[in-house]
């Protein structure tokens, strides 16, 4: 259970970095219009977002010359960096340019292209990734680390996707400095503005955040392409719409706070009137399903610092709030099912501490009876979350040797035969003695046959029977866990092996369990290559087959 939560955790710390990082540019993207500025945020994101860089740089293609001319640096021993130019198709950085591809160089020296000098001392590793917009090229986004093997694909994704945003970026700023340069008189700018439309349409169709523009009745203006791909709506269909429309009622209302107080706002200084506001918001789809996004908002005022209108970008944050999700069911889950057992062993504890008659041995046996199947149940749900923490990352070692299923199924048996008999369930085995042996992990089918097997019993109804068969069929091991219990409800059926799924019929029927049984089965079987199908009738009971090779898979 601790290595799982640990897990989460730094999954979840490792997205938040990447969000930060993604968040820093994007941000960048509506309000650094300093070209050096802007390369420099690029460039420390990427250095402090990625735990294995030693240093990183931005190369920015000189058009006049054809090189590659390092602009911002970052990180330690810099060296000769700042000197070292290069055209396309020379170096690392030249060649990922002229590809327009990313390049990992877990060893570079074993890298023929890498060209080394006095100030690449100890460097062993390299990723490169283009800066490319369209059909132009702007430079490379390079990082480096004196460990071989430094870089893994989750690092090469985050990295192309910070290239790509501050592709977009760097050309957004280099439009404003030509802008700046070019416009002399207002009248001037306003035509030389309404020229460069088509432009910052380019730059907002290439984008795979939504970026937006509403008057200042929260009605939108203009919605970039990239809108039919986080909600299903048409460019068309978006136009003229108000956020009222699209928006949970929630969401608009913290939006309607946030429009608020900027317009509470009679007076602002020259350098406030780009800033800008984040706000989390859960927005409706087209086919009525719901997204959560985050926004990031900036008030438009003109010179006189009156409001106009609202600039946005809209990202998706769907999986980062499924993952904040996920940890939060299994704290209430953990919590939960550890609570009922600590209290029983708590309360029988107190008991046999308060003054029980000495000679009262049937009371102290059944009280030391409960003690002990509450702490074996605590044990299991321990042993539970452990081997599915193991076995989903891949850090479960199968011991695999010949294994005789019906030696095992004797022995699960045997260990659930009380849970049985107290519920007057009759377990019938139908279990050849000649069916060829298995190269598995004892253990571990041992474990896959007890969950099955306890579920088969816990979900029958009092008296009844649970059939347990194996047969050998096409090379296969086939053995199923039959009841005549209650059955599973057909929207249920698909949901059945995620973690913490409950059937509701279950815990309407006073059932418990933790939802981790048939998660480890079914991680167990296909650990050994196999599978698990399940077929069930409310009311009739349940099946449940494995399916196992008799040979270990490649």
């Amino acid at each position: 259970m601790a290595e799982e939560m640990d897990r989460l955790l730094e999954e979840t710390r490792r997205r938040l970095r990447e969000s930060e990082a993604l968040f820093r540019v994007s941000q960048a993207f509506t309000s650094v219009l300093d070209l050096d500025e802007l390369l420099q945020v690029i460039v420390d994101s990427a250095v402090e977002t990625i735990d294995t860089v030693g240093r990183g740089v931005i190369h920015i293609l000189d058009e006049a010359s054809g090189e590659l001319q390092p602009k911002a640096l970052s990180g330690k021993a810099l060296g000769a960096l700042r000197e070292r130019k290069m055209s396309i198709g020379e170096g690392v950085a030249g060649y990922a340019l002229e590809r327009g591809t990313a390049i990992n160089v877990p060893d570079v020296n074993r890298e023929p292209l890498f060209v080394r000098n006095s100030g690449d001392p100890g460097l062993r590793s390299l990723l490169v990734v283009p800066l490319i917009l369209g059909q132009k090229r702007i430079g490379t986004l390079s990082v480096d680390s004196e460990r071989a093997g430094a870089f893994t694909e989750d690092d090469e994704r985050l990295l192309t996707t910070l290239a790509t945003q501050a592709a977009i970026a760097i050309e957004n700023a280099r439009l404003y400095e030509e802008l700046r340069e070019e416009l002399t008189e207002r009248k001037r700018t306003e035509e030389e503005l309404r020229k460069s439309e088509s432009r910052y349409r380019l730059l907002a169709e290439n984008v795979t955040d939504v970026i937006w523009t509403m008057d200042m009745s929260l009605r939108f203006t203009y919605v970039s392409p990239s809108v039919t791909r986080m909600l299903g709506y048409s460019v068309k269909e978006v136009m003229g719409t108000t956020l009222q429309e699209i928006l949970l009622p929630s969401s608009y209302e913290v939006i309607k706070k946030a429009f608020a107080e900027e317009l509470a706002i009679e007076e602002m200084e020259e350098k406030d009137l780009r800033r800008s506001k984040t706000l989390e918001l859960e927005i409706t789809c087209k086919d009525g399903s719901t997204v959560w996004t985050e926004a990031t908002m900036t008030f438009l005022r003109d010179l006189d610092g009156q409001p106009v209108g609202i600039l946005g970008v809209t990202r998706d944050i769907t999986e980062r709030k499924a993952v904040d999700r996920l940890k939060s069911n299994i704290v209430a889950n953990v919590s939960h099912e550890f609570r009922a057992p600590l209290a029983s062993i708590k309360a029988y504890t107190e008991l046999l501490l308060d003054e029980l008659d000495e000679g009262d041995q049937a009371t102290r046996h059944h009280f030391l009876t409960v003690i002990d199947e509450e702490t074996d149940r605590l044990t299991t749900l321990v042993n539970d979350f452990l081997d599915l923490s193991r076995l989903e990352s891949g850090r479960f070692a199968l011991t695999r040797r010949p294994l005789n299923l019906g030696r095992v199924v004797d022995y699960v048996v045997l260990l659930l035969g009380v849970q049985a008999r107290n519920r007057g369930i009759d377990i019938k085995l139908d279990v050849p003695s000649d069916l060829p042996a298995i190269s598995a992990d004892e253990e571990l089918i041992a474990t896959l046959i007890r969950n099955l097997l306890s579920n088969a019993v816990k979900f029958s109804y009092e008296g009844g029977q649970v059939e347990v068969k194996a047969w050998e069929k096409d090379g296969q091991l086939m053995f199923s866990i039959s009841d005549q219990g209650i059955g599973i409800p057909s929207q249920d059926l698909p949901h059945l092996f995620e973690k913490f799924y409950r059937v509701h019929l279950a815990m309407e029927s006073g059932i418990k369990g933790t939802g981790l049984g048939l998660a480890l089965a079914k991680e167990a079987a296909e650990a050994h290559g196999g599978r698990i199908e399940v077929q069930s009738q409310v009311g009739e009971g349940s099946c449940f087959t494995v399916i196992l090779p008799l040979a270990p898979p490649d």
